[in-house]
């Protein structure tokens, strides 16, 4: 009779420690979670921004002759070759 109730007592202490690290483990992947959530929001939000910056140089170097969506430059100077400088 001692015995099984040692058993017994055996597995429900590992059962509570199972059950226990489960919940850690849950609570921790929801930290994760929840951390890249804000960094995802935040980096949209960057985004965002740059991207109002640049139509809005865009709108004043040009004169708005067109209403389409952002098209960015087609050669960036750090991109295209440039022209050789007289020496």
């Amino acid at each position: 009779m001692a015995s099984a109730n040692v058993r017994l007592n055996r597995k429900i202490r590992r059962l509570e420690a199972s059950r226990r690290n489960w919940k850690e483990r849950l609570a921790a992947k929801h930290r994760e979670i929840r951390k890249l959530r804000v960094t995802v929001r935040d980096l949209k939000l960057s985004r965002d921004r740059w991207k109002e910056r640049a139509h809005t140089a865009q709108r004043s170097d040009d004169p708005p002759t067109t209403s389409g969506p952002f098209q960015p430059p087609a050669c960036l100077p750090f991109v295209c070759p440039q022209p050789p400088s007289p020496d």
